[in-house]
């Protein structure tokens, strides 16, 4: 495809996370600081179980009318976090990415250990390639319709 070039390269590494039970205001409040729109969600031993996006945060917690001083990264979080290794390739991040129309991944050390976050934005900074990136953009908005993560 493009590159062989190691997702370790291109990945947002030691992304700022949560846990479980951390609150959304909590959360929010450290996006807004951040400046990024998802947090991986990590168990005690840094393993991600979960991911929370600003979208998720408003139609979750707020759009169902809950309050955000009492809901948890739990309550709002996905569950099914799509995981890659951080010495994989940004080909087979991209494929992932397709297959699942995802526009994020969350990336592990071989311990299954947090260690960044694979973005959009990420692959437009570190690839030169607007036709890839245009591709993978309308590939997952086109099979996805309107649901988005």
């Amino acid at each position: 495809m493009t590159t062989t070039l190691r997702l370790n390269d291109v990945i947002t590494k030691n992304p700022h996370c949560c846990k479980e039970n951390d609150s959304i205001l909590q959360a929010a409040k450290l996006m807004k600081e951040q400046n990024v729109g998802v947090l991986p969600v990590v168990d005690n031993n840094q393993k991600p179980c979960g991911i929370v996006t600003d979208r998720d945060i408003v139609l979750r917690c707020i759009g169902e009318g809950h309050d955000y001083n009492q809901c948890k990264m739990k309550d709002v979080l996905s569950k099914n976090v799509q995981k890659i290794y951080e010495d994989q390739t940004v080909d087979e991040a991209l494929d992932i990415m397709k297959k699942n129309q995802l526009r994020r991944l969350v990336c592990v050390d071989r311990n299954d250990k947090l260690c960044g976050v694979l973005s959009l934005c990420d692959l437009a900074q570190k690839l030169n390639d607007n036709n890839l990136l245009g591709d993978l953009v309308r590939n997952i908005h086109l099979q996805k319709g309107t649901q988005r993560t």
